[in-house]
């Protein structure tokens, strides 16, 4: 049993990517700790606030995100895996995918519930809704508690699975719960998303060709910059599921880390772009 844990965990961890740690580092200060909190506050000081707590909650998860992968930085190099800081580490980058992959996918359900009943707001079971919306926002950080919780007990159990041999951050290998829980759950609620985004494009292909066909003299240009910025999130998406099945895979790469690393700044790149109100409300589907 333990030999074979060894082995897996040797297979699983024998890319030395420590030089590309400064490069890693920088894509999370960047957009994870530079980036999106500026957007997070310009979304806070926005008027229509109340109507974007999906994207809020985005913004903070993948800030946490890169807070989680970023801790090493007060280390100049990895060379104790078993240091408290390692061994946070370590706990904090088990629930950040998972916590991540449901932020966004909250993000991608809203759209489509726009798409599906744009008035579902402003009824009168707003309350119920407050309490709804409420509970599936903090449901990224009970996944972030949960795998964070899973890992400290296995870390505390099998203290040989820390590593830092990615040479990029503390991490663990040689479990089955690091091995397949994360990218798996990752794997599905990216699928999920994908399949909720068609959803979205079928329904947004019919909407539109019932007005043209109601309304012949309606103006039927699609926004050149809502083209862009859905293609880019689609990108975003697949990219992203790649990156997840290279992991599950074991056949590691460089380019998934560095994928992974760069996904923040995407992000507030992403929607940064975009005037903040407008992304989620249908009223301004074919607006720039």
């Amino acid at each position: 049993m333990v030999n074979a844990r060894i082995a897996l965990s040797l297979y699983w961890t024998h890319l030395d990517l420590s030089y590309l740690r400064p490069t890693f580092l920088a894509l999370h200060l960047s957009g994870g700790l530079i980036g999106l909190p500026l957007l997070i506050i310009t979304l806070l000081f926005a008027n229509d606030t109340s109507s974007q707590p999906e994207l809020v909650n985005f913004c903070l998860a993948w800030v946490l995100n890169s807070i989680s992968y970023s801790l090493s930085v007060f280390k100049a190099t990895l060379d104790d895996p078993h240091s408290p800081l390692c061994f946070a580490q370590a706990a904090m980058v088990q629930g950040a995918p998972p916590m991540t992959a449901l932020a966004t996918f909250l993000v991608v359900f809203k759209i489509w519930r726009t798409f599906k009943n744009p008035g579902q707001m402003s009824g009168p079971n707003h309350c119920s809704e407050s309490t709804t919306q409420f509970i599936t926002i903090s449901l990224p950080y009970v996944a972030f508690v949960v795998f964070v919780l899973i890992s400290v007990v296995l870390q505390i159990k099998i203290p040989q699975s820390l590593t830092t041999a990615n040479g990029l951050y503390c991490t663990t290998s040689g479990t089955p719960f690091r091995r397949w829980s994360v990218p798996i759950l990752s794997i599905i609620m990216l699928a999920l998303m994908i399949g909720f985004e068609v959803a979205i494009a079928i329904r947004y292909y019919l909407a539109r060709r019932r007005i043209v066909t109601s309304f012949p003299l309606a103006r039927r240009r699609t926004s050149l910059g809502l083209v862009i910025r859905i293609s880019l999130f689609n990108v975003y998406l697949f990219v992203a599921l790649g990156a997840s099945v290279v992991f599950l895979t074991g056949k590691l790469q460089p380019w998934p880390y560095m994928i992974q690393a760069a996904l923040p700044l995407m992000a507030f790149l992403l929607f940064a772009s975009q005037k903040v109100g407008p992304f989620l409300l249908p009223s301004h589907i074919t607006g720039d």
